[in-house]
């Protein structure tokens, strides 16, 4: 019996963030995984199911690197006859911290009879520290704070989010 496109669980990812790696352009893997049983052995497959993985402890460094996929199935009547494919290849990245500067945007304006100076506005953090994957802090330009002004009247004290844009300040997501 074969189960086409299952997913294949990518274990240990804390073990390689430990090691200031990560996985580029991660997606979705998958793997078609041929099975053989009695017709009857499916209803136990059904209920303990199987595991299809790659362990990414073993990793060390970056480049490509291609690990063998592994198929565990919990019943001794059930084996693996084939997994197409049967490795998995993957780009491996550090993962870096840098420093971004954090721009203010303010938009709208006050209610009538109030005023605001936005440089008076504490602005208590001036620098964004960005860790993630190579390829993607690389694409970081800015942090950009926005601050809705609309029909306020008391003084801002509030928690904002910080979006990080590329250079044609486009969200990275």
């Amino acid at each position: 019996y074969t189960f086409k496109n299952v997913d294949i669980d990518l274990t240990n990812q804390t073990a390689l963030y430990n090691k200031n790696l990560a996985v580029k352009n991660q997606s979705d893997f998958d793997i078609d995984v041929t099975l053989k049983c009695q017709r009857w052995s499916l209803t136990e497959l059904e209920k303990e199911g199987f595991m299809v993985y790659c362990d990414l402890s073993e990793i060390y460094d970056t480049g490509k690197v291609v690990l063998p996929v592994k198929v565990v199935v919990n019943n001794d009547k059930i084996s693996v006859v084939n997994r197409e494919p049967a490795s998995l290849t993957l780009e491996i990245e550090k993962i870096i911290t840098v420093e971004k500067p954090i721009e203010f945007h303010f938009n709208g304006s006050v209610k009538d009879g109030y005023y605001t100076d936005e440089d008076m506005i504490s602005k208590e953090f001036e620098m964004v520290s960005v860790t993630g994957p190579e390829s993607v802090v690389s694409l970081v330009n800015k942090g950009v704070v926005t601050v809705e002004l609309d029909n306020k009247s008391t003084s801002l004290d509030a928690d904002y989010s910080i979006i990080l844009v590329d250079e044609n300040n486009d969200a990275i997501s």
